[in-house]
């Protein structure tokens, strides 16, 4: 950007756009457009609007959930008297004093001006963010009363998203104060989780089994760690909870249900192993069943591996009961192992011919491209390969370290004596073909599980100092029992 503002060309910016595989194809316009929005964004509201330029404005049915702001914060910085809109001002004056009136206020202006009421919540939060990112408000206003360091911290509980958005409006605040701010604490956000779905905390419930093991922190602290995580994640990392509920034993049910509401947890239920099925109280069960038959109440059918572990669990006759009385069917291969297990228990199927993977490579194929799995266990023992060699190949998914179990093909004394070549090949792997460093998403939690596994000697209180580390510069809160 300090390259586009001396010189005028906006090459690098277009490079970084595209290198990130984001759309170029309006870039100088939307690049435009945004350098124009900032350049008026202290001059829009210098004078006060008139009754007929909001009018006007209110004209603009499609883009009033970006116009109502606009409006708002002009009535507030002028203090307008204008009858027509007293509710507007007053709505904004009571959601700055906190009062909760306020939506009920601007509510009835939206109702009574065939507005969507449900613009309420999204308008007066952004009039808001105009106000104070004006300055206005100054004894309680952020931007102004806090270092830049202070302000993340106080807002790291946002997504990344609205979090960069604050930052924007605090920068832009204090470039147009002059005043002087710790721009190198910025550093803390390019760290924070990233709000879309940050993949390196894909096995985060690994290395949290590891550390309650050690007694650095405890279960229920575990858990609302992996919350948070849910909770602040566009695309939700549906099986985050999943994957560490069965690092534990199926007791962790009844300890769930004891210190949580499980409609605030975000946990596959019916994916989980039979024997924690088994220990289900009987709402949770009943209520995940039924969400899970409700998604497919269209044509009534569902696959055999969204039901497979409750037809294994003492569940089984009460499934069984629910799918006969709704007359929902089981979609299963026609060459499972299972088909004629279903048909002698009386559950109709629907049988399908399952496609062959057309792409299917051998072992010898893989390593060509860089590419071992465990299903590479016999070419890796045939080849003598050494457990560091297999470190820096790949899952097929361009992800290293992403599975233990290769690991177990090895003495493990060979594992123990090389632990740093094998952690050295792991991270500077690359990915045949394209020369570009394997993705290290699974590092976090198998570390740890590595070292646990294999009885490494090392001392656990400097790897979890590190973990805390990687915690705190993703500006989430764990507490912790270890100083």
């Amino acid at each position: 950007m300090l390259y586009y503002l001396k010189t005028n060309d906006a090459t690098l910016l277009f490079n970084a756009t595209s290198n990130d595989y984001y759309d170029t194809e309006h870039f100088i316009e939307q690049l435009e457009d945004d350098i124009a929005k900032e350049e008026r964004y202290f001059i829009l509201h210098q004078n006060q609007f008139s009754k007929q330029k909001i009018s006007e404005l209110l004209e603009h049915k499609y883009d009033l959930m970006e116009i109502l702001p606009i409006i708002i914060t002009n009535l507030f910085v002028h203090n307008s008297e204008i009858k027509e809109y007293s509710k507007l001002l007053n709505s904004i004056k009571a959601y700055l004093s906190d009062k909760k009136t306020s939506y009920e206020i601007l509510r009835v202006f939206l109702v009574d001006n065939d507005i969507n009421e449900h613009f309420a919540s999204y308008v007066l939060k952004s009039a808001k963010q105009n106000i104070l990112g004006l300055g206005k408000e100054s004894s309680t206003n952020d931007y102004v009363n806090l270092g830049l360091n202070d302000f993340i911290l106080k807002n790291k509980h946002l997504g990344s998203f609205d979090l960069r958005d604050e930052i924007h409006n605090y920068i832009r605040l204090s470039v147009h104060q002059q005043r002087k701010i710790d721009f190198s604490s910025i550093s803390m956000f390019w760290t924070k989780y990233y709000n879309r779905k940050d993949y390196s905390f894909l096995n985060i419930g690994t290395a949290l089994k590891i550390f309650e093991n050690k007694n650095f922190i405890e279960v229920e602290d575990s858990c609302k760690l992996i919350k948070s995580i849910q909770d602040i994640s566009e695309k939700g990392h549906r099986y985050l909870f999943n994957d560490y509920i069965q690092q534990h034993s199926a007791e962790i049910i009844e300890f769930l249900h004891k210190n949580f509401d499980f409609k605030d947890l975000l946990i596959q239920w019916l994916d989980l192993p039979p024997n924690y099925i088994n220990v289900f109280p009987d709402f949770i069960f009943q209520n995940e069943l039924k969400d899970r038959l409700f998604y497919h109440r269209t044509n009534k059918e569902i696959e055999f591996k969204e039901l497979e572990n409750v037809l294994k669990s003492d569940r089984l006759e009460e499934l069984k009961y629910v799918l006969n009385l709704w007359k929902y069917k089981v979609r299963i291969p026609n060459n499972h192992i299972s088909k004629d297990w279903l048909l002698s228990e009386k559950i109709e199927i629907i049988e399908y011919t399952e496609e062959e993977n057309k792409y299917k490579k051998n072992s010898q194929e893989h390593f060509n491209q860089g590419i071992l799995t465990i299903e590479d266990k016999g070419f890796i023992l045939k080849n003598k390969l050494k457990s560091y060699e297999v470190a820096g190949f790949t899952d097929g998914w361009y992800s290293v370290f992403s599975d233990l179990e290769i690991y177990e093909l090895f003495e493990p004394n060979s594992v123990v004596d090389n632990i740093q070549k094998i952690l050295y090949n792991a991270i500077l792997g690359k990915v045949r073909g394209i020369n570009s460093y394997c993705l290290l998403y699974y590092l976090p939690g198998n570390i740890p599980k590595l070292i646990d596994n294999f009885n490494v000697d090392i001392e656990y209180s400097q790897l979890f100092e590190s973990f805390k580390y990687y915690i705190d510069m993703s500006l989430f809160d764990l507490k912790y029992n270890y100083d």
